[in-house]
């Protein structure tokens, strides 16, 4: 399983690249997200991963903070890589 990144998440262009990378069952993405968009592209990656009942979905939105230090995430980002 690999674990990706995506910024820029719920543009347009984020949108596609989310839908080419999760064809490939073994892909999880994390979008890291403005906080502001965080709603929107919540509802957004519930329409691209429809997670069956009691599975996690491969497509979770964090949020995060561009100008930040480890984009804001500290520790959380970190675990991402693990």
């Amino acid at each position: 399983p690999m674990t990706i990144l995506l910024t820029g998440f719920p543009s347009a262009l984020a949108r596609a690249v989310a839908a080419i990378l999760l064809r490939d069952p073994a892909a999880t993405i994390v979008a890291l997200v403005l906080p502001q968009d965080i709603a929107r592209a919540t509802a957004v990656a519930r329409t691209l991963d429809p997670a069956a009942p009691g599975t996690s979905p491969r497509l979770r939105c964090q949020p995060y903070d561009p100008t930040a230090p480890d984009l804001g995430r500290g520790p959380a980002l970190a675990s991402l890589a693990a």
